[in-house]
Formats: structure tokens, sequence, C-alpha cells
């Protein structure tokens, strides 16, 4: 029995630009330090926290370490206003969410220098509603 699939399915989307942009391997340097913070409890990560942790993290280490950022707000919550009367289908979309589950790393860090980034991840850890791990990768 033949499979027929849709013809648009696996064509490429078009894109603006051709060209790739040129940009810095950051795979030649070597890091002598590097840290990750990993969930140990499942929940949920807003938008505001996830900007509130990215600019906490880049204020110290500005160009010294390279960070990975492992979240993407991708769920949309929805949200009716107030004086609305039952009914009349979902409302608004009024945030974005990213779910996590225990185990997940939330971010990696690679630095040169030692700066003292388990202070730093402290400071993160304050602003997030989950229990998290620092863990010493090297």
């Amino acid at each position: 029995m033949l499979i027929k699939y849709p013809q648009n399915q696996f064509k490429r989307y078009k894109r603006n630009y051709k060209k790739t942009e040129s940009c810095k391997l950051l795979t030649n340097f070597n890091y002598d330090f590097s840290i990750k913070l990993v969930a140990q409890s499942s929940g949920s990560i807003t938008y505001n926290q996830m900007i509130a942790i990215k600019t906490k993290l880049n204020k110290f280490l500005k160009k010294n370490g390279l960070l990975k950022f492992n979240l993407f707000p991708l769920f949309p919550i929805t949200k009716k206003p107030n004086e609305t009367r039952m009914g009349k289908g979902v409302g608004s979309i009024d945030n974005y969410i990213y779910i996590v589950r225990t185990g997940y790393t939330l971010c990696e860090i690679y630095t040169t220098s030692s700066i003292d980034i388990s202070k730093i991840l402290n400071l993160v850890k304050q602003r997030l509603n989950l229990k998290t791990k620092i863990i010493k990768l090297i």
C-alpha cells in the first residue's frame, strides 16, 4: 500500500535572504570554567522571568564568557478582561511561558576567567519559582 504525502510538506520555506550572516566562531576558545543551572522541580517560567535572568547573567559576564540560554517562550497564555461575561470564546493572548520539566538545563555558562559564577547563579535562582541546582562541569 502506497502512502501519499502532500507535496508541500517537505518543501523548503521561502527565505528573504539567501546569504548567511558571518559570525564569530566560539569553538576556538578554550573555556576553563563551566557551570550549568538545572531544574529540580517542574513548573513554568514566564517571559518576564526569562528576560530578568538573561539581563542579570549578561551584566556580570559581559564579554568574558559564553552564555547558552535554553529557554524560549513557546506557549501562549490567554486571559479575558474582568468585565466580560461568560462564553464567547477564548480571550486574547496575555503572556508567554515555557514549561520546564525536572532535570532540564536552564542555562550553561562557559568562562575563561575565574569570575565567581556560583554567586551570580544564586542571584538568578532568586528570580525563579522553581527549585534549581548548580552543577560544575569542569
